[in-house]
């Protein structure tokens, strides 16, 4: 047995649970495991029981985190969108994945039906019997046709009396969300904190679009406007797929956790570049020709500088995420992969072109060279991902301008109207199919890729 694999299993062994022989954590490795919880730092490198202890944290964590998901559960049954949405709400020193928690799930819950003896409770067998009665139950339910969602969340306790509205749709019943929305779009639509906000949005709705984000609104309110603009728009003849949340300047997903307790959560509701880029593939290879993101990066200090609710100097009573804002304002930036000739285009619009009042903000231009640095790091990353696709990125375009006065908006309003106007304009087809001309007048200065 190979030395992590052995590591793991001692790590991972502990009372109530029956582990078979042979890779503790099947079709994925151990040592991916052991990365996801320890980060940097190896296991075989720390102390025995602190390792066996932070395994049982981090396993706890991911059960819970399946209890505190139980809805979405029942509405996309096994789906792996299902477990990416658990990890990315689960703080671990690596990277989580889906796979690593469906993997933790499936070792964990077989263990422990296998085990016949006697064991003292703990929260760790607590949550992973609470998890496998649901997921019995959900086992026990006909197959899904489409993915619905009640108008409220459930509670845990409210989910067995609600199994007949959270599975199969009625003939006659309203459907929502729409059902050209996929599984990992049904994952944030159901997020509890926006879900009232949402429920009943179509193409149909006649409700207003909420107001357009700023600089220094809390990043759900980004997510609010960018679900309900594509509620509003969305359908299965679409060419474009927007991204329901706002991407930030992130290299990897620990700094997603890094920026939690400075900004009272709100970094977690942010998509990194990466992930962006990746629904992008997925997007083209289903056939579209647009995928369209909203960035809203923040600059200059480092997390551990931001002070916290409880300074005394905080005599405003302003929550954390609010004193974050106001410490790091946010740049709205709006990216677009565009099909073109044999190869894609990349498409950044960035108010620091064109809108003086922007590029003059003393924030920004203290920030210069991070910024830069942002716009390059999309660059990059859109490489890495036509790549994937096998084909060349072709060209770029930067800057751009609204064709109407936006007075004193900040970067972030403007950006998000543009891509507000960017969907409307596709609900007829391809709105960049131009000339080199209108792009220019568009505000647009042409990147050599």
């Amino acid at each position: 047995m190979p030395k992590l694999e052995r590591i793991g299993r001692k790590l991972v062994v502990r009372k109530g649970f029956w582990f078979a022989s042979g890779r503790i954590f099947g079709p994925v490795r151990t040592d991916d495991v052991l990365s996801a919880i320890f980060g940097d730092i190896m296991a075989n490198s720390l102390d025995f029981r602190l390792a066996h202890d932070k395994v049982e944290m981090a396993v706890t964590s991911i059960f819970n985190g399946l209890i505190a998901r139980s809805e979405l559960y029942f509405a996309l049954r096994a789906h792996s969108a299902f477990y990416e949405t658990v990890a990315a709400d689960i703080e671990t020193d690596g990277r989580l994945t889906g796979d690593i928690v469906k993997a933790v799930e499936n070792t964990h819950v077989t263990a422990r039906q296998a085990f016949t003896g006697h064991a003292d409770e703990t929260e760790l067998l607590v949550a992973v019997d609470a998890w496998t009665k649901i997921r019995d139950t959900v086992a026990s339910l006909p197959p899904v046709h489409q993915f619905c969602l009640a108008s409220r969340p459930l509670e845990v306790d409210d989910l067995s009396f609600s199994l007949k509205g959270l599975s199969v749709a009625a003939g006659n019943a309203a459907e929502w969300p729409p059902a050209c929305f996929d599984a990992s779009d049904v994952a944030i639509l159901s997020k509890s904190d926006l879900r009232t906000n949402l429920y009943g949005r179509s193409t149909a709705s006649s409700a207003a679009l909420p107001a357009l984000p700023t600089r220094t609104s809390d990043p759900l309110v980004a997510r609010l406007f960018l679900c309900c603009l594509a509620l509003h728009n969305y359908t299965e003849r679409s060419e474009w797929l927007l991204a329901l949340a706002p991407v930030a300047q992130y290299t990897d997903a620990r700094q997603r956790w890094d920026w939690s307790r400075a900004s009272g959560g709100g970094s977690t509701l942010y998509w990194t570049m990466e992930l962006f880029m990746s629904k992008s593939i997925l997007a083209f290879r289903n056939g579209k020709v647009l995928s369209i993101g909203l960035a809203t990066p923040w600059f200059g200090r480092p997390w551990a500088a931001v002070p916290t609710a409880d300074d005394p100097q905080n005599t405003g009573g302003l929550t954390q995420c609010q004193i974050w804002s106001n410490f790091c304002p946010r740049l709205g930036v709006a990216i677009v992969l565009h099909k073109h000739a044999n190869g894609v285009e990349l498409i950044i619009f960035d108010p620091l072109r064109c809108y003086n009042h922007v590029k003059h903000d003393p924030y920004f231009s203290a920030n210069k060279m991070a910024i830069l640095s942002f716009r390059l790091s999309i660059r990059e990353k859109a490489e890495d991902m036509v790549k994937q696709l096998g084909v060349p990125l072709v060209r770029g375009w930067w800057g751009g301008k609204l064709d109407m006065e936006c007075g004193s908006a900040d970067s972030v309003q403007i950006a998000t109207e543009w891509v507000r106007q960017v969907v409307l304009a596709g609900r007829d087809g391809d709105p960049f199919v131009v000339d080199d001309t209108t792009w220019e007048r568009w505000g647009f200065e042409a990147v050599i890729m």
